[in-house]
């Protein structure tokens, strides 16, 4: 993709009565326009990220996943907007990288997620040095995946993307659509958001308890941070709905959050207490821990049909609304029965 400067001149800040009102009466945001900003914004966020990674800042990766998650769903989100065969490739990319800083990440969170159990824990539960083994196991898995971070940023492949990253291309890959009113355009790309979130939904709602559900709520999970990004993207320009949509979407997030730190928390916490009985110490902590891990999907499945309720309420105005498949009702009605 060749880079070109677009236009350097600083505009006056000076603001006249004439160009006061020729802002009144200025043309609406095309969906292109509106998009390719979102664009630069999180590229450079991407970039402000990977300077605070390189300078040792222990949130750097997390910041750095973020731009790339959101870059991610901009990208696939506005695939009526953007050519998908110029695209594709980039989210590709993407995807590897926030593979390569993943290890690092999940790291630093199970060992957050522990202590924070430890510490809500009555202490007279807490048997052994269960944070001090905890921290040896997962120090030695942050010196590796570190290591994988730096070799990542350093890498020839990782410097090819950040020249594709180089935005505002010259001719940026626009479909026929890009040229429509922002206004009229981007709830059509909220409501392809939501609609792959409810196919994922659904097919969770059809599986019992165990890893392919689980999976399926992470795919879920997945899915309604690509819609939450499509929304802060449309936000501006279709006003309240969105907004109010945009809320529900978090809350949703915030949710299946909660349940995939649990189902990755726990086979950590299994594989500690292995470690720990291999040197002779207290295993009952780790355990206690995990059931308590257990309990807390189990909570996130009791709320989930009533979260979703109200996001589905909230999506009312979108088009084709009525066609979405999730059934609340029964899914509350298979939480209830233990299933």
């Amino acid at each position: 993709m060749t880079i070109t400067a677009t236009n350097t001149r600083v505009p006056s800040t000076r603001r006249t009565k004439s160009s006061k009102n020729q802002a009144a009466t200025a043309a609406p945001p095309t969906a292109g326009e509106v998009v390719l900003q979102a664009l630069l914004a999180q590229t450079r966020a991407l970039r402000a990220a990977e300077r605070k990674v390189r300078d040792g800042d222990p949130n750097g990766v997390t910041k750095m996943r973020v731009a790339i998650r959101q870059l991610r769903s901009i990208l696939r989100g506005f695939s009526r907007i953007l050519d998908r065969q110029v695209t594709r490739p980039v989210c590709a990319e993407l995807a590897w990288l926030g593979r390569q800083l993943g290890e690092e990440n999940d790291t630093q969170r199970t060992l957050i997620e522990l202590k924070r159990q430890h510490d809500a824990l009555p202490s007279e539960l807490i048997v052994g040095p269960v944070v001090d083994d905890a921290r040896t196991q997962l120090d030695q898995l942050a010196v590796s995946s570190s290591q994988t971070t730096q070799a990542t940023l350093d890498s020839d492949r990782y410097a090819a993307l950040r020249q594709v990253l180089d935005w505002p291309p010259a001719d940026p890959p626009f479909t026929e659509r890009a040229v429509r009113p922002a206004a009229e355009e981007l709830p059509k790309s909220i409501a392809k958001a939501l609609r792959t979130l409810d196919r994922y939904l659904v097919a969770a709602q059809a599986l019992p308890a165990g890893t392919e559900r689980d999976e399926a709520l992470h795919d879920a999970r997945k899915a309604d941070k690509q819609l939450r990004y499509v929304i802060d993207v449309a936000a501006p320009v279709v006003g309240k709905p969105a907004r109010r949509l945009g809320r529900q979407a978090k809350k949703l997030q915030d949710l299946l959050g909660d349940y995939q730190d649990a189902v990755v928390t726990r086979p950590v916490l299994q594989e500690l207490g292995s470690a720990a009985s291999a040197k002779g110490h207290p295993t009952s902590t780790y355990y206690l821990v995990d059931a308590l891990e257990q309990v807390r999907t189990d909570r996130v499945l009791e709320k989930l049909p009533r979260r979703l309720s109200s996001l589905y309420d909230e999506a009312a105005w979108l088009p084709d609304a009525a066609s979405l498949q999730y059934d609340a009702g029964t899914s509350a009605a298979r939480t209830g029965s233990g299933n």
